[in-house]
Formats: C-alpha cells, sequence, structure tokens
C-alpha cells in the first residue's frame, strides 16, 4: 500500500503539470484567435459607427485586464504543481 501511495505522490503532480500546460497553451491560442479576429475586422470594417454599427468590444484597456487571469493563473498553478513533484521526489 505504501508503495501505491508513493506512486500516486509522484504521477499525480505530474498529471498537473501536464494538465495545466494544455489549458495554458489552449488559453494562449484563444486568446491569439482572438487578436487575430479583432484585426480582420478592423482591416475589413475600419469604423463600425461610421456603419451604424455599435461597438462589438471593450476597449483595449479592458481588454488588456481581462486577460490577466486566464494569462497567470495556470503559471501560478504550474507552479504548485512543480514544488508538489519536488517535494514528493524528495519524500
Amino acid at each position: 500500500m505504501a508503495a501505491r501511495q508513493a506512486m500516486l505522490c509522484r504521477l499525480i503532480p505530474l498529471v498537473g503539470v501536464a494538465s495545466t500546460g494544455l489549458i495554458y497553451a489552449g488559453l494562449l491560442a484563444a486568446a491569439r484567435a482572438t487578436t487575430w479576429l479583432r484585426a480582420t475586422f478592423r482591416a475589413r470594417v475600419g469604423d463600425e459607427a461610421r456603419l451604424g454599427l455599435p461597438p462589438i468590444h471593450a476597449p483595449s484597456s479592458i481588454i488588456v485586464e481581462g486577460q490577466v487571469a486566464p494569462r497567470v493563473l495556470p503559471l501560478v498553478f504550474l507552479l504548485v504543481w512543480l514544488y508538489l513533484l519536488v517535494a514528493g521526489l524528495r519524500g
């Protein structure tokens, strides 16, 4: 039983690191796609108010603030998982 518990103490953080990495890659890809869509829209439409359309996105300051959590939180999780992995390998 102790051997299984030791194996899980090493395996669970590895799965956490892998999951966090994949989630982070997905979030970065989504942010890049959103940026690309905004740029494509700007290139094709220009000023949407000129066409009588309402603005379709927030000001850039709000966009930057909204991107802090998806870009930083996975790094925090990654650091915690790496700490647990190292602690599990020592103990």
